[in-house]
């Protein structure tokens, strides 16, 4: 998508998180090696799919439609030559795209307060995959779970971490207060949001497979209204 809009000369400005397992998998050889046999799979599933619905105009069409979704994937992916994290390294060259960071394996830091160490360890091995991976150094992190922990802050400040994201209730309920909220100068994911991303129980917004993307636009349509530079992000700042 990301690269459509490129070619078709549309400005566009994105962030995004690329955790440091997820960073892993990608640039794994095996997993890259089976990537292609599962395309390969799928596609000689659809080609069988497009025979045997042959006669049914319904059903041939969603098949042909499978048929070169993974023909477009599969042709994309080497072209690439399988590294996905070159492309997000070009776009965020081109200022398009701003990768966020995160900590080495989500753990949840107020669950790790206790051992400052761990703490440590998950924000600076996060940032050390991170500067290997993209050849610089995050300027932000989302914290696991948006998870605060008091005094994060100032490790964070160590790794030279600019910014991070938390829920909107750790911005609310902080000593001392911002005198404006979540609207200015910091922001924060806001609880209806965030509530009907994650919640099971929310009656706006019941769990199924279309909760997280639901999330995600409503994230979307908050942030849009904030200015994006490549130097920043639309997040709480260290200072």
């Amino acid at each position: 998508m990301m690269e459509q809009l490129v070619h078709d000369e549309v400005p566009f400005q994105l962030s995004m998180t690329v955790t440091p397992t997820l960073c892993a998998m990608l640039r794994d050889e095996l997993l890259r090696e089976r990537y292609v046999r599962y395309l390969d799979r799928s596609l000689a599933l659809a080609e069988r799919e497009i025979d045997r619905n042959r006669d049914d105009e319904r059903l041939r069409g969603l098949s042909e439609f499978y048929h070169d979704h993974f023909g477009q994937s599969r042709d994309r992916f080497f072209q690439w030559n399988g590294d996905l994290l070159s492309v997000f390294r070009r776009l965020r060259d081109d200022g398009c795209l701003e990768l966020v960071a995160s900590a080495a394996t989500h753990g949840l830091l107020p669950l790790l307060q206790e051992s400052t160490e761990a703490v440590r360890a998950q924000i600076f091995i996060g940032r050390d995959h991170y500067r290997e991976c993209f050849g610089r150094d995050p300027a932000g992190i989302w914290l696991p779970e948006c998870a605060y922990v008091n005094g994060i802050e100032n490790i964070l400040q160590e790794a030279n971490i600019r910014w991070f994201i938390i829920d909107t209730h750790g911005i609310l309920h902080s000593r001392p207060r911002p005198r404006y909220g979540v609207f200015a100068p910091v922001f924060g994911l806001r609880a209806w949001s965030m509530n009907g991303w994650w919640s099971a129980t929310s009656p706006a917004r019941p769990v199924n497979s279309t909760t997280r993307s639901r999330g995600s636009r409503a994230f979307a349509r908050l942030a849009s209204s904030l200015t994006w530079s490549p130097s920043g992000s639309a997040a709480a700042r260290t200072r």
